[in-house]
């Protein structure tokens, strides 16, 4: 703040280890005593949760008194997940060896639960796509 920064970004509570609503309400307090705005965001990895999740973590923002609150839109980590299809959980990971890999769990508009796995992709981008193609097979069948 003392260097010029109009906004501060701060995770929305609970989505960081010991980031609590507590503690930002408190940043958020020191940012706005010094004439600064300021902005909580959630990750990736959240974005992809169930909407009860997303919307106790946007009440939880809402509480800390941010100025802006950033919930994403694209999905699980960068891809939007194909209609009628939930995205319950899932893990990246990025190895040498394995490259890019990102598996799913997620479940049908009838309630029917899927893992998807995608392993050795040569980069995110790639990733994503080969994921939102295997999740789009669900639909076909």
């Amino acid at each position: 703040i003392d260097a010029g920064a109009d906004i501060i970004l701060l995770p929305a509570p609970g989505t960081v280890p010991g980031i609590t609503m507590e503690y930002v309400r408190e940043l958020i307090a020191y940012a706005h005593g010094k004439g600064a705005l300021t902005i909580t965001a959630i990750g990736t990895s959240q974005e992809g949760a169930d909407v009860d999740t997303i919307r106790r973590i946007a009440l939880e923002c809402k509480m800390t008194g941010a100025d802006i609150h950033h919930l994403g839109d694209s999905g699980y980590t960068g891809i939007a997940a194909p209609e009628n299809i939930t995205v319950i959980g899932g893990k990246t990971g990025t190895t040498s060896a394995a490259k890019s890999c990102l598996i799913l769990l997620s479940k049908d508009a009838s309630g029917n639960p899927y893992i998807s796995v995608i392993l050795h992709a040569s980069e995110r981008a790639v990733l994503y796509e080969e994921m939102t193609g295997l999740l789009s097979e669900i639909n076909a069948h």
